[in-house]
């Protein structure tokens, strides 16, 4: 059951959440082309700075195969992944108004890497979108989990493009974070681009005691998150559409994969709660399942950085 509805809304608010300085992982696999590929895209219409390319490794000793193949014998091992590192950004990546930044770093891998984000103060961080991020040993969910960055998972052979962006929606702060997100960046795309906010609601499991039948019930609370979106919106300058799906099946998370699949969307925008153990709650109930799905569509989670993280929400979202 879906409802579509347009708004547009004025006023003088402003999207806080900009990506000046982002972080790239990259591990030597073939994820690397199609990560450093969309990055370069998607740099141009967030306007980045400076861009961070970060390598970890368990050893920096390098096996003589590697230093032969790569004609990097007179350097030290550092070095030499460096050079590799620039190499590979070289080819893949053009994006040329940001200053780059390139590491190598020897620990466990996805500890040392939420470490240089801290450090960096990371606004967001590209990595690619599979089990173990392609080899690197990051993992997506931990990535959404730990860090106070947002972070945008790019599957391979994602296709470049924004021309339709999903933004599902909870009418909370979080949500509205996602759909200026997306409002800037379509703006950034000349405005040529669509954005359609998705709400999944529900039927309440106790409706029948209202003395009404589901489907009544249904009807009303469609009407209900329609009223919900004007009053959500009404601070957001924009054009976007309203899309309303019934969950019938208490499983949000495939409604939003189902419709930004139907309708060829290129890009899900989404917001998280930042440091907070409600994030981890959040990030395993709807984008923690968006994350592991086998798709072709980026996945944008935004984030407020400005957020606090209690000692007890870090202990609990461990």
């Amino acid at each position: 059951m879906i409802f579509l509805q347009k708004i547009t809304f004025f006023t003088e608010k402003k999207n806080n959440m900009d990506f000046k300085r982002i972080m790239i992982g990259l591990d030597f696999t073939t994820m690397d082309q199609s990560v450093l590929s969309y990055a370069s895209y998607i740099a141009n219409f967030l306007e980045v700075e400076k861009v961070y390319f970060i390598h970890i490794t368990l050893n920096l000793a390098l096996d003589k195969e590697f230093m032969k193949e790569y004609n990097l014998d007179n350097l030290s091992s550092d070095e030499k992944i460096i050079e590799k590192m620039k190499d590979v950004v070289k080819y893949n990546f053009s994006y040329s108004k940001a200053t780059l930044d390139f590491s190598v770093h020897e620990g466990s891998i996805t500890e040392e890497f939420l470490h240089w984000v801290d450090v960096k103060e990371i606004d967001l961080i590209i990595a690619g979108r599979k089990s173990t991020m392609g080899g690197s040993g990051l993992i997506p969910t931990r990535l959404a989990r730990s860090s106070k960055a947002s972070i945008l998972f790019v599957p391979e052979n994602s296709k470049e493009s924004l021309n339709k962006i999903v933004v599902p929606i909870d009418y909370s702060e979080y949500s509205k974070n996602a759909l200026q997100t997306a409002i800037k960046l379509n703006h950034k795309n000349n405005n040529e681009g669509t954005i359609i906010c998705e709400n999944v609601y529900y039927v309440p499991l106790g409706y029948y005691k209202t003395g009404k039948s589901y489907e009544e019930f249904a009807e009303i609370m469609k009407q209900n998150a329609t009223k919900n979106f004007k009053q959500f919106s009404n601070v957001i300058e924009g054009t976007y559409e309203a899309h309303y799906s019934l969950d019938e099946d208490t499983n949000p998370a495939d409604k939003i994969y189902e419709f930004a699949q139907s309708t060829n969307s290129n890009l899900i925008v989404m917001g998280g709660k930042g440091r907070t153990f409600a994030s981890s709650i959040m990030i395993g109930s709807v984008a923690e399942k968006l994350i592991s799905y086998d798709t072709n569509i980026p996945l944008l989670i935004v984030k407020n950085k400005n957020e606090k993280w209690g000692f007890w929400e870090a202990i609990k979202s461990m």
